[in-house]
């Protein structure tokens, strides 16, 4: 807000970059021109894809990632309307109505609050401006985490920044949609005990009988729904791709594809377990601060790893021996939930390795690229 105070006079709008993101120029003219058409649009925003993926781990999140995020927005573009989510960059703000709504308080135990971007989009909404993003990840990009430990790092800053929302939701200075919105990430963080809880207590109820009823049939089908249902909008994302008409390598996506859901399947459980820990940490006070990210590729070494993921490695030796009571069927059955967890340690160090060379880049990799390399060309 210093810098839109001091230092923005003459100018109506202001593009916002991350220090890991770029946006081509052809995607910066659209969002001027689209918000010169409406000058109640005080946000507005393209989804963004992953660039410069430099490890197997960044390569394969930022492909499920890009496939989601465009089904994702438009969906929420569809139901939310004028007052949609601000991700903090890659957007074009107004700065006029940056500076008379979205100036955010300070909490009430004295502390600024970190997630600054569905804050500021809440206020906005108070003040009667539009908030959008066009459900387009072309000309955006950012960086992604190189590993699996870089990744939890960032989910402990955010986990971090969204549990201050609290302090906001009976606000009347906030958009009702806005406070929904900033519940709907409390709850991406709160509910994730209650959502690895199932485990142990599927664990528990199958090692003394209760699931001996069960028709297993029906609970085959039951934990493909379940995966089908989490991974909806990026399946949806990778079928319009693959029917897209043009020339690309369907054969690469098709391999990226394979990898990435088996990728996601992994960390399902991994991420719910390390949520739970995460919440632990945060209540004794032991969060360190908004750190930068690490961007760049960087070998986890198998004593990092076993030191950081030893103990998800004995929660699901544990659990695996819990339904082991209960027979091979069961043991079988949770093994897809139990993977990530048994091996987490290698996953951390195998996916931090370098991946292989373009020949196994997406049209979208391979598009930034050209701009990257554009940028970097001598003018005379």
């Amino acid at each position: 807000m210093d810098f839109l105070d001091h230092h923005a006079t003459g100018f109506d709008h202001a593009l916002v970059l991350d220090a890991d993101s770029t946006m081509s120029m052809k995607s910066v003219v659209r969002l001027v021109c689209v918000m010169q058409t409406d000058p109640d649009l005080a946000i507005l925003q393209m989804a963004i894809a992953g660039r410069g993926a430099e490890t197997r781990f960044a390569r394969l999140f930022g492909l499920g990632l890009r496939h989601g995020t465009a089904v994702w927005a438009t969906g929420q573009a569809w139901w939310q309307g004028p007052a949609q989510l601000y991700w903090g960059h890659n957007a074009l703000i107004r700065i006029a109505a940056f500076r008379r709504d979205a100036r955010l308080p300070i909490l009430p135990n004295g502390t600024r609050i970190l997630s600054h971007d569905y804050a500021e989009a809440a206020r906005l909404h108070a003040g009667g401006w539009a908030v959008r993003v066009l459900p387009e990840h072309v000309g955006s990009w950012e960086r992604h985490p190189p590993d699996l430990p870089a990744l939890f790092a960032r989910d402990l800053r955010w986990a971090a920044g969204n549990l201050q929302y609290r302090h906001l939701l009976l606000r009347d200075d906030f958009g009702r949609l806005g406070r929904f919105q900033m519940l709907e990430a409390i709850l991406h963080y709160g509910l994730a005990p209650l959502r690895f809880a199932l485990l142990p207590l599927a664990a528990l109820n199958a090692a003394t009988g209760g699931g001996e009823g069960t028709p297993r049939g029906a609970l085959l089908f039951l934990l493909l729904l379940a995966f089908v249902v989490s991974n909806l909008p990026k399946l949806a994302g990778y079928g319009e791709t693959l029917l897209r008409p043009g020339r690309f390598r369907r054969g690469v996506l098709l391999r990226g594809m394979v990898q990435e859901m088996l990728l996601g399947l992994l960390l399902d459980t991994l991420e719910a377990l390390e949520r739970s820990l995460t919440l632990l940490h945060l209540a004794r006070g032991r969060f360190v601060g908004w750190t930068v990210q690490p961007r760049a590729a960087r070998e986890v070494t198998w004593a990092a790893a076993a030191h950081r993921f030893g103990w998800h490695t004995a929660v699901g030796m544990v659990m695996l021996c819990g339904f082991s009571l209960a027979g091979s069927f069961a043991a079988l059955v949770s093994l897809p939930v139990l993977m990530g967890l048994l091996l987490s340690i290698p996953l951390a160090v195998l996916t931090a390795r370098p991946r292989r060379g373009a020949r196994r880049q997406v049209p979208q990799e391979l598009r930034h690229d050209g701009i990257a390399r554009k940028r970097r060309r001598p003018t005379t």
